[in-house]
């Protein structure tokens, strides 16, 4: 067997294991500690290892990461979810399907402080689906609505899914912070106009309760203060420059603790469940991270990202096709297992094919992500539908994915306006370097 064949039976073996339920960690670890020590031999590669995975994981952006999770657990636990969905309700919900545009609204905000998409879907649907239930809203579409407005965590910043695959292809994570801002508020307004749609069409209640008094409505302001100031202050230190990714992390942190302690919304016994929840996701995504550099100095060794690059590049296809078999890939393994661990497999592999058809990496980022969303949203797996259903007795799984399906037009059409513009990641960070 060639070191080539033997490098991507060892990929598909990972991605069989995954799917078969294996810890992602645990698969990708022991395909590349098998593959190395058949290549290389037991003790050179477990000599090689040890400094490679030291490497990877002591890499300094990485402390990005536990920052901003504490930031996310600190506001999540101090009441900042229920605050966002709160002042979106009391200013949107007159509205035609108001109370689930406030939802997305409201996924967008917590987004911009969780950076992960479950913790949004499941915060912000713990307020808005008994809402929508007490409106008359079909439970199919609420949770459809929380399911995918909730996969804005891993686009709008910050994002673990931004920070990890910056790290695996060395790539700035700033700029993919900022990358994922205007493509996450566009999709967001594209979830607004399918509620909307959805609403006026619907048979039956309109789902629209009555119009906020202007004193409800300042109160609502008034509770998102904090939240309004620590995006301020982060998001927008971090790309006016005056702070790093790492240093915005803890500015949000500490100021999330401040605030929270100010507004007394923080007992001790909450602080210290943020910080547990803080240690244990980190701890995961980071033991992910060290076993993905096992894997990847099993691919380095049988040249898979290599031969493929040269394999593509000397076949003289049309660079559409690539990117199409490429996308197509990428929405295949979403529709059946979480799209992180595709990620972090793929993406270096895929990164100097990107790079030699002259894409640059910020803009692939941007891409994968958008599909990973689709993934979180789509059958079989769709996680957040899981989520979501288990906040729902009413809502069967194939009503949940069968009203899913608008949201997922949206994404699609995200992905095709930037397969067909190749300059959209670089208008969109013009619009905030």
């Amino acid at each position: 067997m060639s070191a080539e064949v033997a490098g991507l039976v060892g990929v598909l073996a990972a991605l069989l294991l995954m799917f078969t339920g294996a810890n992602v960690a645990i698969a990708m670890a022991a395909v590349g500690m098998v593959g190395v020590s058949l290549f290389v031999g037991v003790n050179v590669g477990f000599d090689s290892l040890a400094p490679t995975i030291f490497s990877r994981i002591s890499n300094y952006d990485l402390a990005v990461l536990p920052l901003f999770i504490l930031m996310g657990q600190l506001m999540f636990a101090s009441g900042g979810g229920e605050r966002l969905y709160a002042a979106a309700r009391a200013w949107m919900g007159h509205l035609s399907g108001g109370l689930a545009v406030a939802t997305v609204a409201a996924c967008a905000g917590f987004a911009a402080i969780s950076g992960s998409a479950i913790a949004t879907a499941a915060t912000i649907g713990a307020f808005a689906l008994p809402e929508m239930r007490k409106a008359g809203y079909p439970m199919g579409f609420a949770g459809a609505t929380v399911a995918a407005s909730g996969t804005l965590g891993i686009l709008i910043p910050p994002s673990v899914t931004f920070i990890i695959y910056g790290i695996l292809v060395n790539e700035s994570i700033g700029r993919l912070f900022i990358a994922g801002i205007a493509p996450g508020l566009l999709m967001a307004l594209g979830f607004v106009a399918v509620v909307v749609w959805r609403e006026r069409r619907r048979v039956g209640g309109d789902g629209r309760p009555p119009r906020a008094s202007s004193r409800e409505r300042l109160r609502a302001l008034g509770g998102l203060a904090e939240p309004a100031l620590l995006l301020v202050v982060v998001i927008g230190g971090m790309f006016g420059g005056v702070f790093t990714p790492n240093e915005a992390g803890a500015v949000g942190a500490m100021s999330a603790l401040a605030t929270g302690l100010a507004r007394r919304a923080l007992s001790w016994p909450a602080i210290s469940r943020a910080l547990t929840e803080t240690v244990v996701t980190s701890a995961v995504v980071i033991f992910i991270i060290a076993a993905s550099a096992v894997l990847s100095t099993f691919l380095t060794v049988t040249r898979i990202p290599f031969t493929l690059a040269d394999t593509i590049n000397g076949s003289e296809l049309p660079q559409f096709v690539v990117l199409g078999l490429m996308v197509l890939g990428y929405l295949v393994a979403g529709m059946v297992m979480e799209i992180l661990p595709v990620i972090i497999i793929t993406a270096p592999i895929f990164a100097p094919i990107v790079v030699n058809m002259g894409y640059d990496l910020v803009w692939f980022g941007v891409l994968i992500v958008v599909l990973g969303q689709a993934g979180m949203i789509t059958p079989p797996v769709g996680v957040n539908i899981f989520v979501v259903k288990r906040m729902l007795r009413e809502a069967t799984l194939g009503e949940l994915f069968r009203a899913v399906w608008p949201f997922v037009g949206v994404m699609g059409a995200i992905v095709a306006l930037m397969l067909a513009w190749k300059g959209s990641i670089d208008f969109f960070l013009g619009l905030f370097e």
